[in-house]
This record gives C-alpha cells, sequence and structure tokens, in this order.
C-alpha cells in the first residue's frame, strides 16, 4: 500500500493506492493538429515576430539556435523578457505564432527556431 498526497487550494488530502485501490485514470483523446515549423533570423537588436506571416495556432515551442553565441529574449510585441540561452527552450499556448516576439541582445545576427500546432 502506498498513499498518496496532494495539495488543493492550499488544503492537504491523500489516498490509499494499492492493487485494492488503483490511482483513478482519466483516458484523454488526444487533440491532433497540424505542425508549422520555421526559423527566424535576428539581425539586429530590434525585437521581430516569429514569422512575417500570420499562422493560427494553439501552442509554439520556440528555441534558441544550439549554434547561437549569445542569450535571446522572448515575449510580447512589448516587451521580450524571457531569456533563453542558446539551446534552449519554451512552450507557449497563443492563438498566432506572430503573438510572439524574439529579440537580439547583440548585433551579432543571432536565430530562433520555433514549431507550431494548429
Amino acid at each position: 500500500m502506498s498513499l498518496l498526497f496532494w495539495r488543493r487550494n492550499g488544503d492537504t488530502s491523500h489516498a490509499e493506492v494499492s492493487d485494492d485501490h488503483p490511482l483513478p485514470v482519466q483516458e484523454m483523446t488526444p487533440q491532433t493538429g497540424t505542425l508549422f515549423a520555421g526559423t527566424r533570423s535576428l539581425t539586429t537588436t530590434a525585437s521581430f515576430a516569429l514569422s512575417a506571416t500570420s499562422q493560427p495556432c494553439r501552442m509554439v515551442l520556440v528555441q534558441n539556435d544550439h549554434d547561437n553565441t549569445i542569450d535571446v529574449l522572448i515575449g510580447t510585441e512589448t516587451a521580450q523578457v524571457y531569456q533563453l540561452t542558446p539551446g534552449d527552450s519554451v512552450s507557449l499556448a497563443v492563438a498566432d505564432v506572430t503573438d510572439v516576439f524574439a529579440k537580439n541582445v547583440s548585433t551579432t545576427t543571432q536565430s530562433v527556431n520555433w514549431l507550431a500546432v494548429s
């Protein structure tokens, strides 16, 4: 027998988990969609949308290219505050790839790669 503890809204709860009392599992149907990919070159310290054209999506994964030599910043059109070191990535739930902006913190050209699911 094992005990499983969790915290919700400040209250601690527990449940017995054993062969006689298995942990309940809710099956989920995976959502399918179309995968889109791109690379955005960041040539100056200005911020750029990940894509020059609109691409509706549910989620986008942004990666600071592993060949880059410096960090890049990710965020909105007005504030790029999430710092990614070369090779690091972040997943964001957004309605369109053009909602995500990247900024180069140097004058050396850097690039970010992205994957989006519609």
